[in-house]
């Protein structure tokens, strides 16, 4: 790709982000893991908001049980300020629902997506035993193949995204651009992972991958919720649903081909910051493993990304 068509990609993203909403697949079917048991950790948040409203996001419950992790736009206002009074959290459709009034935000987060930083840690008053809680990948490379899983809204890559909150739909993706290609097109490193949403055409190709098998985006309600890379029998958590982004001038992400999804990256920069409530775990990755889990689905349509809660 030439520096001309990366500083236009730069520009796009400060143009036209939003952020993330729920996960939307290509065809809006959805696929099946061998045993999906391990994403009874992920968490649907409903933020209530000081002066009133609510909003509702994604979360993981992250290892040792007393923390949730999410994004920090989740609960806090445009300026970066916490805004939140109380947050449900539920687990398993309902099964288990907790309450929260104590959460703290990341450092450097502003309000401004395309800036990074943007992660939250929920406080449980008591830890949380019985469902998955995650381990931090410690290194995450560029073409890391990712689950995506949130509680956002479904749809396909060519229509966008419809009203659906409440229901954990997961798919996948890869990382096509880390927080060090960011770096050389801004002016500090933002920590994000960016992947866009391919449909096998050039025009929906951004980065230079054809896509993944049952690739994936994320869409409105996924904010917070987690990308998971598969390691040596284990899923762990290696990034956090941001925002998602369009390329055109004035366009509006909604989650169709083309569009881009931003994590922000728990290793680097916001590791030293989450090693309070969580540990991380090194080792290789494995997407021949992952791969042998799937098993087809009826097709019923993708589900796709987009910047909003």
């Amino acid at each position: 790709m030439t520096r001309h068509l990366l500083l236009s990609l730069a520009t796009a993203l400060l143009l036209a982000s939003a952020p993330a909403r729920a996960v939307v697949s290509a065809d809006g079917s959805y696929p099946a893991l061998a045993d999906a048991s391990f994403l009874d950790g992920m968490a649907m948040l409903i933020s209530y908001r000081n002066g009133g409203g609510i909003s509702g996001c994604s979360g993981s419950l992250l290892a040792g049980g007393s923390a949730v992790l999410t994004a920090a736009h989740c609960l806090t206002g445009a300026d970066g300020k916490a805004s939140t009074s109380k947050i449900s959290l539920s687990w398993n459709g309902g099964d288990t629902t907790l309450w929260s009034t104590s959460y703290s935000i990341a450092p450097g987060w502003s309000g401004d997506l395309d800036a990074g930083n943007d992660l939250a840690i929920v406080h449980l008053a008591t830890p949380l035993t019985g469902i998955t809680a995650y381990a931090l990948a410690d290194t995450v490379p560029t073409g890391s193949h990712i689950l995506l899983a949130g509680y956002g809204n479904p749809g396909n890559g060519t229509d966008g995204s419809i009203s659906g909150f409440g229901t954990l739909r997961y798919g996948y993706n890869e990382y096509d651009a880390d927080p060090a290609f960011l770096a050389a097109y801004s002016s500090s490193d933002s920590g994000v992972f960016l992947y866009d949403f391919d449909d096998g055409s050039a025009t929906a190709n951004v980065f230079g991958s054809t896509g993944t098998p049952l690739e994936s985006m994320i869409a409105s309600g996924d904010s917070g919720g987690a990308s998971f890379i598969y390691r040596n029998g284990s899923w762990l958590l290696a990034g956090v649903h941001s925002f998602g982004a369009c390329l055109d001038a004035g366009c509006t992400p909604d989650a169709i081909f083309g569009n881009l999804g931003g994590d922000i990256a728990v290793s680097g920069a916001m590791a030293s910051w989450l090693s309070a409530w969580v540990t991380t775990v090194p080792e290789p990755e494995n997407w021949a493993l992952l791969l042998s889990g799937l098993i087809p689905l009826a097709i019923r349509g993708r589900q796709r990304p987009q910047r909003d809660t």
